[in-house]
Parts: structure tokens; sequence; C-alpha cells
């Protein structure tokens, strides 16, 4: 009795498939890779982070105390008028205090300007905020609070803060593949 041959075609096609499958279940299977790894070592390292208290006056003339918007999501966005990047990233912030700021979010601007003289660094804050039209506060930098979040080596650098108080994610500069939106609103939701 002759036995029957399989045609090459379908042999292959098959043994594909197999591969496929097996490649699959085998990656479901895999530890997390490093980037997974990393990122969870980030965001483990950025909850222990103490946020200090934050105040000084507002742009707006106000007093911003960070201690009366406990139990909000806060982010925390260190910039200056003088920093492109920081520019680029605004009309982003501001749609997402749009968006957001309904449901407990607010944006905080701390601007780190280049001014020694305080009151003359809120004012070029305040004439900026005016002209960008800011719908969140911004401020100058109040001396020691770049410390505890690492010293702040680049702008931008924004921390989201959770309402719980725990730094929750962090970014610093700004991706050219993706808007500050993109990369924003996926950490807002889900510390929200």
């Amino acid at each position: 009795m002759r036995s029957k041959q399989i045609p090459a075609p379908v042999f292959i096609l098959s043994l594909m498939a197999a591969i496929l499958i097996a490649l699959f279940v085998l990656g479901k299977m895999a530890p997390e890779s490093a980037a997974d790894t990393q990122d969870r070592q980030i965001r483990s390292s950025l909850s222990q982070i103490e946020v200090p208290p934050i105040e000084g006056e507002a742009a707006d003339g106000s007093t911003f105390r960070l201690s009366d918007h406990k139990g909000k999501v806060v982010l925390l966005n260190f910039w200056a008028t003088w920093c492109g990047p920081c520019i680029l990233e605004i009309p982003d912030l501001i749609a997402l205090q749009n968006q957001y700021g309904p449901q407990g979010f607010v944006v905080v601007g701390l601007a780190a300007e280049q001014d020694p003289d305080p009151k003359s660094a809120l004012e070029t804050i305040r004439t900026f905020a005016a002209q960008k039209k800011l719908n969140y506060p911004v401020l100058v930098l109040p001396e020691g609070v770049r410390g505890p979040f690492g010293g702040v080596a680049a702008l931008p650098t924004s921390f989201l803060i959770n309402r719980e108080g725990k730094v929750v994610y962090a970014a610093e500069g700004v991706d050219p593949a993706k808007s500050p939106r993109d990369v924003w609103a996926p950490e807002i939701e889900k510390a929200l």
C-alpha cells in the first residue's frame, strides 16, 4: 500500500502556521520585557517622592497653595518662558486642563525663570500667561522645590500626582513623535 504525500505548499503553510501559533503561545507566557520591568521600577521609585509644600503668588495675583488642591490629580509642570519645548507643549496643557479640570484635575506651572529678582520673574510670567491665555495656575518656581523631584535637570519636566498625593508618572522633555496630550491623557485618566 502506498502512502499519500502531503503537497509541498500545504506542508509549508501548515508548518508556518504551527510556528506562528507556538510563537504566540510562548509570547503570552514570556516574562515581562526589560522595558516593562524598567517602567514598573520607575513608577515604583516615583511613588517614593515626597511632594513638598508648594506655595507662592500666582500670575493671576492669587496665592497658590498646592495643599488647596488636596484630593485632585495634579500635573506639576516645570517650565520657563524662554524654553522652546515648554512653549510648544502649552496648547496641550491648556487642552488637558479644559478636558479634565471638571473631573478634579489641575495643571500647575512652576516657572524656572532666569531672572534672580522674584518680582521681575513674576511679571515676566504674568505677561506670558496673559499672552498665551493660560487657564491654569502658574507661579515662579519656589526655592527648594526641585530637590525632592530629583533636581529637575531639564525643562520641561512634569510630574503627575494622584488624588492620594503620590507621584505616579513623570516625563522629561517633549517627545517629537507624540503630542504632550497623547502622552498625558492616558495617565491622567488612570489617576482620575
